[in-house]
């Protein structure tokens, strides 16, 4: 397996004989896109390897390999390490006041490196202080927070483009492909499930109970 990150130069192969395995590495030495590419690799010379279905082209019945020789490659395997995306998707929010806004009405803008949920100064207030416990979180993370994320899905289902132009398109982007869910082609509120962590769960731990948690 060779671990390749561009944004830090680094480079990495490491070899073992087993279908599982597990390697650690120093969390400075990722960042970004990491690829990890697969090969099967020759320990011991190979002689007179039978080709069964071997294009005519080649004109032979059996192969040779030295040691270290390529046998075969699987697909590369892309992952993105970013501090952001070890957070819940949700901390790509940032909850602003708007003096425009009156009561309870609430716009998300979009133009930001962060996602803004604009409030008015009292719904800001309220939400401020009804963060402070976890079933009110869970009850803020199935509304709100829900519908805001689940706006952003949509507008970069419509404008792609935006994965290079804002980091809260960015962090979306990365988390559907680290979750192997392609955002374009998936219903977005099913999208937003995945990705807020099935909120309704949290709902049924804090907010269903009797207990305030």
């Amino acid at each position: 397996m060779i671990f390749s990150c561009r944004d830090t130069y680094f480079r990495e192969a490491v070899t073992t004989s087993k279908y599982e395995f597990k390697k650690s590495f120093d969390s400075s030495v990722f960042r970004g896109e990491v690829i990890i590419y697969p090969f099967v690799v020759a320990l011991q010379p190979i002689l007179k390897f039978p080709a069964k279905g071997i294009n005519k082209e080649f004109r032979k019945d059996s192969f040779e390999f030295a040691i270290g020789e390529v046998l075969a490659a699987d697909e590369p395997k892309v992952i993105y390490i970013d501090r952001e995306l070890f957070k819940p998707v949700s901390s790509i929010l940032q909850i602003v006041k708007d003096d425009n806004l009156s009561g309870f009405e609430w716009r998300v803008r979009f133009d930001e490196e962060k996602l803004q949920i604009l409030l008015s100064a009292e719904a800001k207030e309220v939400i401020d202080k009804a963060r402070n416990t976890k079933r009110n979180q869970a009850v803020l993370l199935n509304s709100i927070y829900f519908a805001a994320i689940m706006e952003a899905i949509q507008k970069l289902k419509e404008e792609p483009e935006l994965a290079e132009e804002r980091r809260w398109a960015r962090v979306i982007e990365q988390q559907c492909h680290n979750a192997a869910l392609d955002y374009s082609k998936h219903e977005t509120y099913i999208v937003t499930q995945q990705l807020l962590r099935m909120p309704l769960n949290l709902l049924n731990q804090y907010a269903f109970s009797e207990d305030d948690k």
